[in-house]
């Protein structure tokens, strides 16, 4: 009887291996697929795996990545919901539903997003998944953490489209040194012409074009003597 029972669950484990094998071939291929600009395909190859493993949270996430390339930002929203709903604890998820809300023009959803994304940020430890766990199931570090200076460039952004300029420079001036490229100048001189602040303007526009913005330098001809 021993004999039996052990033989059932090593045939249950094999399965379940066998199982996990065929998942994680189904994600390389679709990761493939997406570097490879082949969206639709890599969406196919995802709903294989959902169909196999409607738990798997890393399989929602790249869906929606792919079909946020596709432009089909109403889909991808409901992919990232899906993710948030398995893992409350997704920040990447919180991220993407904010930035498929800003390419749908409804900032104030967007805004809603980033901040929850900022709230986890600013409440939960940089955490390393491995192995065959729920959250990540892939063998990567910090594969679901968002940095903050995304978080603030992109709110940034929605504020600037419902323009709340002062809410827009806070978010823009928060982005840290290692974080400071020349779109972020950019957005803090063409933000601080929005407040009528020329002279800092033209101070944050140089900035930017010694980053080697092109923008930087048109706005600066029409704005800065």
């Amino acid at each position: 009887m021993k004999k039996i029972i052990l033989l059932v669950l090593g045939l249950l484990c094999l399965n379940l291996v066998n199982a996990q094998d065929k998942e994680l071939q189904l994600l390389e291929k679709a990761t493939y697929l997406y570097k490879q600009k082949q969206h639709k395909h890599a969406i196919l190859k995802l709903n294989e795996l959902i169909k196999i493993n409607p738990d798997f949270v890393a399989a929602y996430l790249y869906r929606g990545n792919n079909k946020s390339e596709l432009n089909q930002f109403n889909s991808a929203l409901t992919d990232f919901k899906k993710v948030v709903q398995l893992d409350s604890l997704n920040m990447l998820a919180l991220f993407e539903i904010a930035n498929n809300y800003s390419n749908l023009l409804d900032y104030n959803s967007a805004i809603l997003y980033y901040n929850k994304s900022e709230s986890l940020h600013k409440n939960t430890p940089k955490l390393s998944y491995s192995g065959f766990m729920k959250r990540s199931f892939l063998k990567e570090t910090n594969m679901y953490f968002v940095e903050e200076n995304d978080i603030f460039f992109n709110r940034g952004l929605s504020y600037f489209a419902l323009k709340e300029y002062l809410l827009a420079f806070k978010d823009f001036s928060g982005i840290n040194n290692e974080g400071v490229d020349a779109d972020t100048k950019y957005m803090l001189g063409l933000t601080l012409l929005k407040l009528k602040k020329t002279k800092e303007s033209c101070k944050e526009l140089d900035s930017a074009i010694l980053l080697g913005s092109k923008k930087a330098i048109i706005l600066k001809q029409k704005n800065c003597s």
